[in-house]
C-alpha cells in the first residue's frame, strides 16, 4: 500500500506530459526538416495590341480573349482540351491599347508556347492566336516562389500562324 501511493502521485504527474510529447511527435510526421520549396510561381505578361484602335474587331465579334501558356506546344485546337497543361488568365479586357496580367500560383515548369488567344466564334473550338510570347524564343520557366515576366504583342490583323511550326524544348 505504501508503494501505491508513491506511484500515484508520480504516474499522475507524467500523464500530461506524456500526452503532450505523443501529441508533438504525431504533428512532426517528418521531423526536423526544412519546408519544401512551393511549387508554383508568379507569371507577370505585359501585352500591347498592334495599332489600337484601328485594328480592333467590334465587340460582338470578340467571344473571349485570354492569356495561355502552355506546357506543350499544340498541334490543333483540340489540344486547349488538356486543361491540366495549360493555365490561362482571367477575362482579358477589350479595346485598350495596353495591359498588364497577374497569374499568381502557377505551377512550375517549362512554357513553350503562350500568347494572347481569341475566341473569334460561337463554337468550340474558334479560336486562335493574335499574338505569342516571343523573347527567349517563345519559351520561358517558371521557378518555385520567383515572378517571372514576359511581353506580348498582339495584332487581330497579322495573327501568328496556327497550329504552330515545331518547336525544340531543349
Amino acid at each position: 500500500m505504501f508503494r501505491r501511493t508513491l506511484l500515484l502521485p508520480c504516474s499522475a504527474a507524467l500523464l500530461p506530459g506524456v500526452l503532450f510529447l505523443a501529441v508533438f511527435l504525431a504533428a512532426c510526421d517528418q521531423g526536423f526538416v526544412p519546408p519544401e520549396d512551393p511549387l508554383t510561381g508568379t507569371l507577370i505578361v505585359d501585352i500591347a495590341y498592334e495599332n489600337y484602335p484601328e485594328t480592333w474587331p467590334p465587340t460582338e465579334e470578340i467571344y473571349e480573349l485570354l492569356f495561355v501558356a502552355l506546357r506543350f506546344v499544340p498541334k490543333d485546337t483540340a489540344d486547349f482540351l488538356q486543361l491540366n497543361r495549360l493555365i490561362f488568365s482571367e477575362r482579358l479586357q477589350f479595346h485598350v491599347e495596353r495591359q498588364t496580367v497577374t497569374l499568381n500560383s502557377v505551377r512550375t515548369g517549362v512554357y513553350p508556347y503562350s500568347g494572347v488567344a481569341h475566341k473569334y466564334g460561337p463554337d468550340l473550338f474558334a479560336w486562335r492566336p493574335i499574338g505569342l510570347v516571343e523573347e527567349g524564343g517563345g519559351i520561358f520557366v517558371i521557378s518555385p516562389g520567383e515572378t517571372t515576366r514576359v511581353s506580348v504583342s498582339a495584332d487581330f490583323l497579322d495573327p501568328p500562324p496556327f497550329p504552330p511550326p515545331e518547336i525544340e524544348i531543349q
